[in-house]
């Protein structure tokens, strides 16, 4: 778990290929985002030690929105790691209660096909797009608990 004075993000990958990202608070301090893109760099460095794919989902039901600096630069620490990233991550499936944020990113998802990106409105509904998209790369045998999520009590799904 990284946390600012207002905000962070806590990763989870108990349940890999599958790993959660939550963000939280106001997200406006940009020592967040290095610290996210070193945990990015981290994490990529063992997808690919391991020769392995994976599916983040994003939560940001609890962040308020990001300010355009933010926003700015954990664009550019995406875009800088966007080849290893193409490669390992096979799509980010952000969780966002906001209906209007969910048809943004599908815009931008349209208009740059080349960002795998697919909101949802809930985090079992991330969880079976995920569980799907890692089916047809020929991971079988998925147990996945939504609700087990950074540190929640499980159930099955």
């Amino acid at each position: 778990m990284v946390e600012g004075t207002h905000g962070g993000f806590i990763a989870d990958s108990r349940q890999f290929p599958v790993v959660g990202v939550r963000w939280s608070g106001r997200l406006e301090e940009l020592a967040l985002v290095d610290a996210f893109g070193e945990w990015l760099s981290e994490f990529i460095v063992r997808l690919e030690a391991e020769r392995r794919v994976a599916v983040l989902v994003i939560d940001v039901r609890e962040a308020s929105r990001p300010t355009a600096a933010f926003r700015r630069e954990l664009t550019r620490t995406r875009a800088g790691q966007r080849e290893r990233l193409d490669r390992w991550i096979i799509r980010d499936i952000v969780v966002t209660e906001n209906v209007l944020m969910r048809r943004v990113l599908r815009t931008l998802q349209w208009v740059t096909p080349w960002v795998h990106i697919s909101p949802v409105g809930a985090l079992e509904e991330g969880f079976e797009l995920a569980e799907g998209l890692l089916r047809e790369r020929g991971e079988a045998d998925l147990e996945l608990f939504p609700s087990a999520l950074f540190g929640e009590p499980g159930r099955g799904v």
